[in-house]
């Protein structure tokens, strides 16, 4: 909870309405705070997607290069041709799974974060809550 409103004075020391005040801005950081995580998310299963498809074909153009390295003796070599576009598509592709694999961590690592904020500001709307419970209690 570094940085919070909260953490500037106790909330026994503050007023009613800078409670009140402190309360409506982290309900709407955290408001926005749930967008950013629901933005994420959707982009993070569309780039895992992605990714899962790189992926496979990055292991099919892998087993047609060994299919071809390895029948080289059965076909007299002819299928080493095969191999060498195998390998060709295997290094796109690799290239390809790579910058795909960048996009997904970078927006995991960002959903990942904008949680952690989430969570802090629920942890400090809680202790406003019990603060302001406790005060009508009193």
């Amino acid at each position: 909870m570094s940085g919070g409103p909260t953490e500037a004075r106790p909330l026994a020391d503050l007023t009613d309405d800078q409670l009140i005040e402190i309360g409506a801005a982290l309900e709407l950081r955290h408001a926005a705070l749930s967008v950013d995580v629901a933005a994420a998310s959707a982009g993070i299963s569309q780039e895992r997607r992605k990714l899962r498809i790189a992926g496979g074909k990055l292991g099919i153009n892998a087993m047609l290069a060994a299919a071809g390295i390895a029948a080289a003796p059965l076909t007299f070599g002819v299928s080493l041709l095969l191999s060498v576009g195998s390998i060709g598509m295997l290094v796109w592709d690799g290239v390809e799974f790579a910058h795909l694999y960048a996009t997904h961590r970078t927006k995991r690592l960002a959903c990942r974060s904008a949680r952690v904020d989430s969570a802090a500001v629920e942890s400090e709307l809680a202790l406003l809550v019990t603060e302001i419970e406790r005060r009508t209690r009193d």
